[in-house]
């Protein structure tokens, strides 16, 4: 749990860690299958309904991400390791998306809007198919409720 709270404290998150002895419901429902149906409610609500402010992404939390993406890619760049990896993929790979990095680059952040995000998620939503894998011991009955509780969803 302390490795979760520093990486948070590195990106400027909030992260709080319960340790428990899973006798004490976490969620608003008891019992094994609850509680993973309750999980994969919340992971539908995140993913396919985000936070909007008048059809697009919150302003401020796309100015503050874009704030963290550039500190995490400056601090790419000021790790000489790191930043030996990222040259010698956008070299060994030039032309090929394996050369472009996750994050993108610097001198892209600035044109990123609210709006066209928000854009650009719609389109990958429609179009690029997730697979959500749960592993563990559950019943049939979780099973199926999980494939119905996932069937997609595209906002409008």
């Amino acid at each position: 749990s302390d490795l979760m709270i520093k990486i948070g404290e590195v990106y400027h998150k909030e992260v709080r860690t319960v340790i428990s002895d899973m006798n004490v419901p976490l969620g608003n429902r008891i019992g094994n299958s609850l509680e993973v149906l309750e999980a994969i409610d919340v992971l539908k609500q995140v993913a396919f309904f985000p936070y909007l402010e008048n059809g697009s992404f919150k302003k401020e939390y796309v100015k503050q991400e874009k704030e963290n993406l550039r500190t995490y890619i400056n601090g790419i760049i000021n790790d000489k390791k790191s930043y030996a990896n990222l040259r010698c993929n956008q070299i060994m790979f030039e032309g090929d998306p394996f050369g472009i990095s996750a994050y993108g680059y610097i001198e892209d952040i600035d044109g990123i809007t609210p709006e066209n995000l928000y854009e650009e998620y719609q389109r990958i939503i429609s179009e690029c198919p997730a697979d959500i894998f749960i592993s563990g011991s559950y019943s049939k009955v979780v099973s199926i409720s999980s494939q119905k509780r996932l069937k997609p969803v595209i906002p409008s």
